[in-house]
């Protein structure tokens, strides 16, 4: 009676982890949405190459927007001289559309470039993002 009742327990044991093993998979699977391709990334403001002074308030406004479920986004401008990170916005979401708005002011006072890279998270893979680039031309002031 005894080696029954370890038998049974075995098989339930090992059900229940194939089961929830075969649960995982499929969880995984579900992530996986296609190449980007029906995902899309627009950045309204700032303008690609566009030229701030000190002081100046660079607007940033990003629409993004897919079938299915974005799942993340990140908005990050450096500077190139000094390799300093000025913004640094990241956000973990479950949206099909995004409506983003940010704003910098310059407190840059010599000439840099600076970088603007703006990322959608379209699937929870290494390769589930798209992003757009923009660089940007601070100057200092004349007086």
């Amino acid at each position: 009676m005894m080696k029954n009742h370890w038998f049974f327990c075995l098989i339930a044991v090992t059900g229940g982890w194939w089961s929830c093993t075969k649960s995982a998979t499929v969880t995984d699977d579900a992530f996986i949405v296609g190449d980007g391709s029906d995902v899309r990334l627009e950045v309204l403001s700032p303008y690609n190459e566009g030229v701030y002074f000190h002081g100046d308030t660079i607007h940033i406004h990003v629409l993004s927007s897919s079938p299915q479920e974005l799942h993340g986004y990140s908005i990050r401008m450096a500077n190139l001289n000094t390799g300093e990170l000025l913004v640094n916005q990241y956000a973990h979401i479950h949206e099909t559309a995004l409506d983003l708005r940010h704003y910098w002011v310059n407190t840059v006072t010599e000439l840099t470039t600076l970088v603007l890279r703006v990322e959608i998270v379209f699937a929870h893979t290494s390769n589930g993002r798209i992003t757009e680039d923009l660089t940007l031309t601070c100057v200092p002031n004349s007086d």
